[in-house]
């Protein structure tokens, strides 16, 4: 064990000359191990600055925050001393342990067991933080914790088995399953592994894996895509649970929601999917008619005739449903086809570098991150990349900083952007462009001529415009939907008249993300089967629906102000009027 401690301190120390090679120029060990003792006797890192401070270490904030959070997570644990003072501590420690226990035990009668059983987690993934309820995070803290006064009995100083090694154990017990001595094999190895294991399952959907001595599965509801789970998903963890022997599942939700939130089944991702890039794909291999082509799960026909519809008002079908030469050009982008024909547009506006780098930082998700510790500094942060013109020049403007700074790993981290969602938008920008160098267009910038590039996306993405609307948030042009800009975009505050985003989010209201400034103009310059302008002298159906009610004398009638109701002077034969 010391040799693997002084492996893990060689290692923490050369991490560190690394850094300081990279941000100062200096690989001096025994700074690095200087910098470590510091660490080491610092309570805090406000401690740790103020001894900077006093070696006349004029480290950045982030250099050293950055230091000192590597040394704190590499940093090797001191193996524990076998002392009798120790012994006692432990002794007590694990007496108040047993009393927590039968505390907890005639509270929760239901999670009282005689043995000590392994319980299994199993969770879909990584879940995003703010999409979790926080009373679903209390009822999952509180069952854990009842289910952690299980490992009360488990010596100390044991360590938990991990998944590889339970799996490695799993394949040699298949393996000799068959031998004269397999049952005396299984009993011993089931006295060993008899102390509380907890196993957290990603995917356990997809996986046929089971593990023995696993009679617990507590099952969550939240899922890594965000949504209810199934009505079949408790089943089967159900069966997990008690595949090996006799089991039970914590459901970790109420009856209510599992009878009333949660689907039957799971709607398919055909008919979730839009089906835009599938026709054009079809269509550019030579299927045209799609409406009877043999599906081997066929999508349903109305969302099939939407797609076309789209891809119509894009300009890559004809008014035949045949493929355009522009709707073949689309096809060779592996892109949604608005983004395809914003990237194609953009090349006859001349901002086909501008476009290129947008496109491929829609084409990656989160690339900006905000810690709950400093949620304030990475917004003051954040708003200095804000545009004017919208979400997509803020993109653009995040890129181009990033690029400036030569790709630094340490301008994201000041900048809280992510690093690895910047590489992949620089893979994906490599890949369209090479596609547009095989097909030779011309990829030049506008410099400043910002307007061009949002007269592209607004090519692309006509279908998603909307307007202001004057009782609340925004009214999509297309179903007259009401929508709302999202409060993380960079004109939340500004509201203008027009604009056009990328996707809507349903959350607490609808939101709009990604959204750009537009002329409401460009719409029918760029999608002419789409939007016509409409005549002046005519009014339109809900204008001629409405009715102006005056104001009326409270005193009157309501309706006393009309000409019908007041009296008319008539004339008589007698030549007197009455």
């Amino acid at each position: 064990m010391e040799d693997l401690q002084n492996l893990e301190y060689l290692s923490l120390v050369s991490k560190i000359c690394t850094e300081l090679d990279n941000h100062l120029g200096v690989n001096d060990k025994d700074l690095a191990e200087f910098i470590i003792h510091m660490v080491k006797t610092s309570d805090s890192y406000d401690l740790f600055q103020k001894r900077l401070a006093e070696n006349d270490a004029d480290f950045p904030d982030s250099f050293s925050s950055n230091l000192y959070r590597i040394v704190q997570k590499m940093l090797p644990t001191p193996l524990k001393k076998t002392t009798s003072e120790n012994h006692n501590e432990t002794k007590g420690e694990q007496s108040q342990q047993l009393i927590d226990v039968a505390l907890r035990r005639a509270m929760c009668p239901f999670l009282s067991k005689p043995n000590d059983p392994t319980v299994r987690t199993m969770l879909d993934g990584e879940v995003k933080e703010n999409s979790v309820n926080e009373k679903d995070k209390k009822v999952v803290d509180d069952l854990m914790d009842e289910l952690e006064s299980f490992e009360a009995k488990a010596k100390s100083g044991q360590s938990i088995k991990r998944d590889d090694e339970d799996q490695h154990k799993k394949k040699k017990k298949h393996h000799h399953h068959h031998s004269p001595d397999s049952r005396n094999d299984r009993k011993k190895s089931s006295h060993k592994d008899r102390k509380r294991r907890r196993h957290s399952s990603t995917g356990s959907h997809s996986s046929s894996r089971s593990s023995s001595n696993r009679d617990r599965s507590p099952s969550p509801k939240h899922h890594r895509s965000s949504k209810k789970s199934r009505h079949y998903d408790p089943k089967q963890r159900m069966g997990r649970a008690g595949r090996t022997g006799p089991g039970k599942a914590y459901r970790l939700y109420t009856e209510r929601a599992y009878r009333d939130e949660m689907l039957s089944t799971n709607v398919p991702e055909i008919q979730r999917t839009n089906l835009a890039s599938t026709v054009l794909s079809l269509k550019a291999m030579g299927i045209n008619d799609l409406l009877s082509f043999d599906f081997m799960d066929p999508p349903p026909l109305e969302t099939m005739i939407m797609a076309m519809e789209q891809l119509h008002a894009l300009s890559a079908l004809d008014d035949e449903g045949l493929l355009t030469k522009l709707g073949r050009r689309m096809a060779e982008f592996p892109l949604e086809p608005q983004l395809s024909k914003m990237l194609i547009m953009s090349v006859e506006l001349r901002c086909a570098e501008e476009a290129l780098t947008i496109v491929s930082m829609l084409s990656v998700q989160n690339v900006f991150y905000r810690p709950k510790e400093k949620a304030e500094q990475a917004d003051q942060r954040k708003a200095r990349f804000h545009q004017a013109e919208g979400d997509h020049l803020t993109l653009l403007a995040v890129y181009n900083a990033w690029k400036q700074n030569k790709f630094s790993n340490l301008w994201c981290y000041e900048n809280f952007v992510q690093q690895r969602s910047l590489k992949r938008a620089q893979d994906i920008r490599k890949q369209m462009l090479g596609i547009m160098d095989r097909h030779k267009l011309d990829v030049l910038s506008c410099g400043r001529q910002t307007g061009l590039v949002q007269k592209a996306i607004c090519s692309g993405f006509f279908r998603n415009a909307a307007k202001r609307d004057p009782q609340e948030g925004y009214r999509t042009l297309v179903d007259s939907q009401v929508v709302y800009i999202h409060p993380s975009s960079s004109i939340y505050h500004r509201q203008p008249e027009w604009l056009c985003y990328h996707e809507l989010v349903f959350t607490t209201k609808e939101y709009m993300r990604e959204v750009c400034v537009i002329d409401p103009k460009w719409l029918v310059e760029y999608a002419p089967k789409f939007f016509k302008f409409g005549d002046s002298t005519r009014l339109s159906k809900m204008k001629k629906e409405q009715r102006v009610e005056p104001l009326y004398n409270k005193y009157e009638e309501p309706n006393s102000w009309r000409i019908s109701r007041l009296r008319r002077p008539y004339y008589n034969p007698a030549g007197k009027f009455g």
